[in-house]
């Protein structure tokens, strides 16, 4: 026995003492550890393409607004859209307190905003990746302090005051999403023709449904799961 070369020693948990293992024994074990960590480096391999497939879709999917009355009127498309990962849709500041005014009540309109309040705090509990919030810096203004746009015209436009929170959201979403597709989402006609005028692309409930559907069929079908009215 104490002819034999030992190359290094291991602790027995059992006799409580450090035993010699011979050479044939330290192959083994080397080779166990090595297919252990084949495995392990294979499986980060798979889940890092995994998060950048998924960062990937996140980046070429369209990015869109929706106003309020999307959530409290076509609470069903936002779900739809959100399921399929058909678009990324960010929520302004002014949206989230619109809907916390509007909640209160007992009229449908009422019911309806609680129902889409509940939903969105679900959806950002599991930290989906095709929605997010509005942050704190995300807004840029084109009008000055009284409103006034193209401040240069001799007719200068003015924006309402209740729509510039989510213009101005739409202006910085809108300038960093390039060359990813960008739209306001809203059957307000007001809203729609203020951010045609301020330079935001603005397209309706029922035609953005449709796109996203479209889109959404084609995906399938191939094997994957200035401001202007967009088409």
């Amino acid at each position: 026995m104490w002819g034999q070369r030992f190359d290094f020693f291991r602790f027995s948990a059992t006799d409580a003492e450090f035993q010699a293992i011979d050479e044939e024994s330290r192959k083994k074990g080397m080779q166990k550890l090595m297919r252990v960590l084949a495995t392990e480096r294979l499986k980060d391999q798979v889940n890092t393409l995994e998060r950048n497939l998924s960062n990937l879709n996140t980046l070429s999917c369209p990015i869109v607004v929706l106003d309020v009355d999307c959530y409290v009127d076509h609470l069903r498309l936002v779900k739809n859209w959100l399921m399929t990962q058909a678009c990324m849709i960010v929520i302004p500041s002014d949206v989230i307190d619109s809907l916390d005014r509007i909640k209160k009540g007992t009229d449908l309109t009422n019911v309806r905003a609680r129902e889409a309040i509940r939903y969105l705090e679900q959806r950002f509990r599991f930290r989906t990746s095709h929605l997010r919030a509005q942050g704190p810096d995300e807004h840029l203004e084109a009008w000055d302090a009284s409103g006034r746009c193209h401040v240069d015209s001799p007719d200068p436009v003015v924006v309402p005051r209740y729509l510039r929170p989510v213009l101005a959201c739409c202006l910085h979403i809108q300038a960093g999403a390039a060359p990813v597709e960008f739209a306001l989402v809203t059957d307000n006609e007001e809203m729609a023709a203020m951010a045609v005028e301020v330079g935001v692309a603005v397209v309706g409930v029922r035609e953005w449904a449709a796109k996203m559907d479209r889109g959404v069929r084609v995906g399938r079908r191939r094997g994957g799961g200035g401001g202007a009215r967009v088409r």
